[in-house]
Protein backbone atom coordinates (compact mmCIF):
# COMPACT_ATOMS: atom_id res chain seq x y z
CA UNK A 1 0.00 0.00 0.00
CA UNK A 2 0.74 3.77 -0.73
CA UNK A 3 3.15 5.61 2.34
CA UNK A 4 2.66 8.80 3.44
CA UNK A 5 4.84 10.83 5.54
CA UNK A 6 3.10 12.34 8.69
CA UNK A 7 5.06 15.01 11.17
CA UNK A 8 6.47 12.51 13.17
CA UNK A 9 6.62 9.05 11.08
CA UNK A 10 5.50 7.65 7.80
CA UNK A 11 2.14 7.14 8.29
CA UNK A 12 1.08 3.92 6.15
CA UNK A 13 -2.33 3.01 4.54
CA UNK A 14 -3.72 0.29 6.50
CA UNK A 15 -6.49 -1.84 5.65
CA UNK A 16 -9.87 -1.35 7.81
CA UNK A 17 -11.56 -3.69 9.24
CA UNK A 18 -15.15 -4.49 8.89
CA UNK A 19 -16.41 -3.50 12.36
CA UNK A 20 -14.72 -0.26 11.74
CA UNK A 21 -16.74 3.23 11.05
CA UNK A 22 -16.09 5.86 8.96
CA UNK A 23 -17.39 9.70 8.97
CA UNK A 24 -18.67 11.43 6.05
CA UNK A 25 -19.77 14.76 6.33
CA UNK A 26 -22.94 15.92 4.93
CA UNK A 27 -23.60 19.56 4.08
CA UNK A 28 -26.85 21.18 4.69
CA UNK A 29 -27.76 21.87 1.32
CA UNK A 30 -28.17 18.41 0.71
CA UNK A 31 -30.46 17.42 3.79
CA UNK A 32 -33.23 18.90 1.99
CA UNK A 33 -35.88 15.91 1.69
CA UNK A 34 -34.20 12.68 2.43
CA UNK A 35 -31.67 12.80 5.29
CA UNK A 36 -28.77 12.72 3.34
CA UNK A 37 -29.69 12.59 0.01
CA UNK A 38 -28.04 10.78 -2.77
CA UNK A 39 -26.46 14.04 -3.61
CA UNK A 40 -24.64 13.38 -0.60
CA UNK A 41 -22.54 10.31 -2.09
CA UNK A 42 -22.16 11.94 -5.06
CA UNK A 43 -18.12 12.00 -6.74
CA UNK A 44 -17.03 15.28 -7.62
CA UNK A 45 -15.19 15.66 -11.12
CA UNK A 46 -11.75 13.44 -11.01
CA UNK A 47 -12.76 11.64 -7.35
CA UNK A 48 -11.86 7.71 -7.48
CA UNK A 49 -13.92 7.85 -4.41
CA UNK A 50 -16.19 9.31 -1.47
CA UNK A 51 -14.11 11.09 1.10
CA UNK A 52 -14.49 9.86 4.70
CA UNK A 53 -12.84 9.61 8.00
CA UNK A 54 -11.86 6.28 9.61
CA UNK A 55 -12.79 6.39 13.57
CA UNK A 56 -9.77 4.80 14.30
CA UNK A 57 -7.83 8.05 14.10
CA UNK A 58 -10.87 10.32 14.21
CA UNK A 59 -14.17 11.30 16.31
CA UNK A 60 -16.88 13.56 15.34
CA UNK A 61 -15.32 16.17 17.60
CA UNK A 62 -12.16 15.95 15.53
CA UNK A 63 -14.41 15.65 12.24
CA UNK A 64 -15.82 19.06 12.37
CA UNK A 65 -12.53 20.59 13.93
CA UNK A 66 -10.97 19.37 10.96
CA UNK A 67 -13.65 20.86 8.55
CA UNK A 68 -13.43 24.65 10.53
CA UNK A 69 -9.44 24.10 9.68
CA UNK A 70 -10.62 23.28 5.97
CA UNK A 71 -10.28 26.48 3.07
CA UNK A 72 -13.78 25.95 0.69
CA UNK A 73 -12.83 26.26 -2.92
CA UNK A 74 -13.12 29.90 -2.14
CA UNK A 75 -10.01 30.27 0.18
CA UNK A 76 -11.85 30.64 3.40
CA UNK A 77 -12.54 28.85 6.19
CA UNK A 78 -15.43 26.32 5.59
CA UNK A 79 -18.78 26.81 8.01
CA UNK A 80 -18.34 23.81 9.79
CA UNK A 81 -21.64 24.52 11.10
CA UNK A 82 -23.30 24.25 7.72
CA UNK A 83 -22.20 20.29 8.44
CA UNK A 84 -24.45 16.86 9.74
CA UNK A 85 -21.90 14.06 9.72
CA UNK A 86 -23.11 10.42 9.41
CA UNK A 87 -21.20 7.12 10.82
CA UNK A 88 -21.54 4.83 8.81
CA UNK A 89 -20.28 0.72 9.26
CA UNK A 90 -17.48 -0.26 6.79
CA UNK A 91 -19.06 -4.13 6.86
CA UNK A 92 -22.43 -2.74 5.86
CA UNK A 93 -20.52 0.14 2.85
CA UNK A 94 -19.18 -2.86 1.64
CA UNK A 95 -21.97 -4.97 0.98
CA UNK A 96 -23.53 -2.31 -0.94
CA UNK A 97 -23.70 -3.50 -4.72
CA UNK A 98 -21.19 -1.06 -6.68
CA UNK A 99 -18.89 -0.56 -3.67
CA UNK A 100 -15.68 -1.82 -4.64
CA UNK A 101 -13.77 -1.22 -1.05
CA UNK A 102 -13.22 1.42 1.57
CA UNK A 103 -9.27 2.23 2.37
CA UNK A 104 -7.29 3.90 4.38
CA UNK A 105 -5.78 7.23 2.70
CA UNK A 106 -4.18 9.37 4.87
CA UNK A 107 -3.45 13.02 3.58
CA UNK A 108 -0.48 14.92 4.58
CA UNK A 109 0.36 18.71 2.56
CA UNK A 110 3.52 19.46 4.84
CA UNK A 111 5.10 20.08 8.63
CA UNK A 112 3.11 22.35 8.96
CA UNK A 113 0.65 21.80 6.74
CA UNK A 114 -0.35 25.05 4.49
CA UNK A 115 -3.16 27.10 6.23
CA UNK A 116 -6.93 25.59 5.23
CA UNK A 117 -5.22 22.01 3.77
CA UNK A 118 -4.92 20.26 7.21
CA UNK A 119 -3.00 16.79 7.67
CA UNK A 120 -5.57 13.49 8.01
CA UNK A 121 -4.32 10.87 8.99
CA UNK A 122 -8.30 9.66 9.26
CA UNK A 123 -8.80 10.07 5.93
CA UNK A 124 -10.16 6.98 3.95
CA UNK A 125 -11.79 7.22 0.58
CA UNK A 126 -15.23 4.89 0.08
CA UNK A 127 -14.13 3.30 -3.95
CA UNK A 128 -17.43 3.47 -5.60
CA UNK A 129 -19.11 3.94 -8.86
CA UNK A 130 -21.30 7.45 -9.02
CA UNK A 131 -24.41 5.32 -10.08
CA UNK A 132 -27.39 6.83 -8.82
CA UNK A 133 -28.59 3.30 -7.27
CA UNK A 134 -25.20 3.61 -5.38
CA UNK A 135 -25.59 6.64 -3.83
CA UNK A 136 -29.24 5.88 -2.56
CA UNK A 137 -28.21 3.03 -1.39
CA UNK A 138 -25.80 4.58 1.19
CA UNK A 139 -28.56 7.17 1.89
CA UNK A 140 -30.92 4.70 2.70
CA UNK A 141 -28.11 3.01 4.88
CA UNK A 142 -28.24 6.36 6.85
CA UNK A 143 -31.69 7.07 6.77
CA UNK A 144 -32.39 3.47 7.76
CA UNK A 145 -30.28 3.28 10.52
CA UNK A 146 -30.75 7.35 11.39
CA UNK A 147 -30.63 6.71 15.14
CA UNK A 148 -26.90 4.75 15.10
CA UNK A 149 -25.45 7.36 12.08
CA UNK A 150 -26.90 10.66 12.53
CA UNK A 151 -24.07 11.69 15.35
CA UNK A 152 -25.68 14.13 17.16
CA UNK A 153 -23.44 16.91 18.32
CA UNK A 154 -23.62 20.39 19.85
CA UNK A 155 -21.45 22.13 16.85
CA UNK A 156 -21.17 25.83 18.30
CA UNK A 157 -19.71 24.00 21.30
CA UNK A 158 -16.55 24.07 19.36
CA UNK A 159 -16.65 28.11 18.21
CA UNK A 160 -13.72 29.35 21.05
CA UNK A 161 -11.55 26.05 20.36
CA UNK A 162 -11.67 26.46 16.42
CA UNK A 163 -11.14 30.34 16.39
CA UNK A 164 -8.06 29.59 18.79
CA UNK A 165 -6.88 27.60 16.64
CA UNK A 166 -7.48 29.61 13.53
CA UNK A 167 -5.65 31.89 15.14
CA UNK A 168 -2.39 29.87 15.49
CA UNK A 169 -2.36 29.26 11.62
CA UNK A 170 -1.84 33.07 10.64
CA UNK A 171 1.79 33.71 9.93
Amino acid sequence: MDEVLSLSSTWKSEDIPNEAFVFRHVHVNQRTGRIPNEAAFKLREGERGLSVNWDKYIDVKGCYILLGLTFSKTNTFINYTAFKIFKLKVENIRSIVGIEDVIHDPVFYGDPPPIGKPNNRSHSQILCSDEEEVRMNLADYCLNNFDISCCNFKVTSLDEEINILKQRLKP
